[in-house]
């Protein structure tokens, strides 16, 4: 929510703020940022970058997979510790 400046200065617009991927964007290529952000050209290889969107979307999607499948590993294993320590207990307990 933008409140009303104080001051007397101008509202902040959207075209105050720098997004990261303008910043990343100027410190992979001071030219790129220039074109694209300061000038407003578009991308000649619009195709490509929808392409990439989508591999990052999918890789993103199977890294969180994977991360629960980890967890769910790490899990298992601290039960079967648990149990095992149960079972020795009861064990040496019984003889």
């Amino acid at each position: 929510m933008r409140t009303a400046p104080t001051n007397g200065a101008r509202p902040m617009s959207r075209r105050d703020v720098v997004s990261a991927t303008e910043i990343a964007s100027f410190v992979y290529c001071p030219e790129q940022w220039r074109l694209q952000h300061g000038l407003g050209n578009e991308s000649e290889n619009v195709a490509s970058l929808s392409r990439g969107e989508a591999f990052h979307a999918k890789n993103a999607s199977v890294e969180v997979g994977t991360r629960r499948a980890s967890w769910a590993g790490l899990i298992l294993v601290a039960l079967a510790l648990v149990v095992l320590l149960v079972a020795r207990a009861f064990f040496m307990l019984r003889h």
